[in-house]
């Protein structure tokens, strides 16, 4: 499950790099990427990658981002997904 996981967090990741973002110009073609990895997504932790990235994008002057998950009020929880 773990080379699952890293497979398809290369793929998200490679996604989003191929068309680099500035804040100043949206790029269309980042934006056809994002939402394709999001649409694509099959794993919890790839969904949540393509969100994450989704959200940061959206919501103006993000720096990071994180995603926690675990057994809701107690934990532990751990990291599926970062951005940059």
């Amino acid at each position: 499950m773990k080379d699952q996981f890293a497979s398809q967090r290369t793929n998200v990741s490679q996604k989003m790099a191929e068309a680099p973002f500035t804040a100043e110009e949206p790029d269309v073609t980042q934006e056809h990427a994002l939402w394709g990895a999001f649409a694509e997504a099959s794993t919890v932790e790839a969904f949540c990658q393509s969100w994450l990235a989704l959200q940061c994008r959206m919501i103006g002057g993000t720096q990071a981002g994180i995603i926690l998950l675990g057994p809701p009020d107690r934990g532990p929880f751990r990291p599926v997904a970062t951005w940059p």
